[in-house]
């Protein structure tokens, strides 16, 4: 690591922060870890709110003309983070989108490492904050709106202890997200999914969809050959009344929406 990553890594890891001549006026904050005990200190950065990328050497050193190319490989997150050491498993991981449009919020929370995956859609930040603090969630990524919606990001980050960041506007493209769920879920319509009526929950689902990218390889919502069309649908799931289990309870307004465990086997 360079740079200012260098520093913080040095910082936060307690490492050793030496240094390297690279053609500026002074030589460059450098550190590094072992490639062995790479996933450990990665968990503890990830544990204090860091998102980390991984890169690697994507072509052959003795084939290469100058630099090496490398490529990021992999990012990791509080609410993307499938090492079994750094989770506690008797609770889920998850990862919510919020979405912040016209004075409603579409919301998609998703536990990567089991595939529960689910959307609804809320009038204010009262009933937003019940979902927040039904679901725990250790990540909250949302579009710069949210940021003005009035809602206690400092409550959020201190006392829950949820890591808060903002995608960039096409992460939240309506037409890009819709296409997004429609293609995965290999189906043509919402009525399909049952979320016809969920404009703002279909983006902030896209948008959560669309980040899996980052992360292909492990992402679970990924249907094989085996699974139907109706296994690909969403059904009203009510409230979750306990964690990691199927138990719910139903709810006024609209009804949250649960995406079945698809591929998380």
């Amino acid at each position: 690591m360079f740079f200012e990553d260098a520093l913080t890594a040095s910082r936060e890891l307690e490492i050793t922060l030496t240094g390297k001549s690279c053609g500026l006026d002074e030589r460059a904050p450098m550190c590094g870890v072992p490639y062995h005990a790479v996933e450990g200190y990665l968990n503890r950065l990830v544990a204090k709110g860091y998102k980390v990328a991984i890169c690697e050497q994507v072509e052959d050193p003795k084939q290469a003309k100058g630099i090496v190319k490398r490529e990021v490989v992999r990012i990791v997150t509080p609410g993307t983070n499938l090492d079994t050491q750094a989770l506690d498993e008797t609770k889920n991981n998850y990862i919510m989108c919020i979405v912040y449009i016209a004075d409603r919020y579409g919301v998609a929370i998703a536990d990567i490492s089991t595939g529960d995956y689910f959307v609804t859609e809320l009038p204010d930040g009262s009933r937003l904050m019940d979902e927040i603090y039904k679901f725990s969630p250790s990540e909250i990524i949302c579009n710069e709106a949210f940021y003005m919606s009035g809602m206690d990001l400092d409550t959020m980050r201190e006392k829950l202890g949820i890591t808060i960041y903002s995608l960039d506007s096409w992460y939240f493209d309506d037409a890009m997200c819709r296409e997004k769920l429609l293609e995965h879920f290999k189906v043509s319509s919402f009525a399909g999914l049952g979320l016809e009526d969920y404009d703002c929950g279909v983006i902030s689902a896209g948008a959560l969809l669309y980040l899996s990218a980052g992360n292909a390889e492990k992402f679970p919502f990924q249907p094989d050959a085996s699974d139907s069309i109706r296994n690909g649908k969403i059904y009203d799931a009510g409230q979750l009344d306990k964690k990691k289990s199927g138990a719910v309870r139903d709810t006024p307004g609209k009804a949250e929406k649960r995406f079945p465990s698809v591929g998380a086997g």
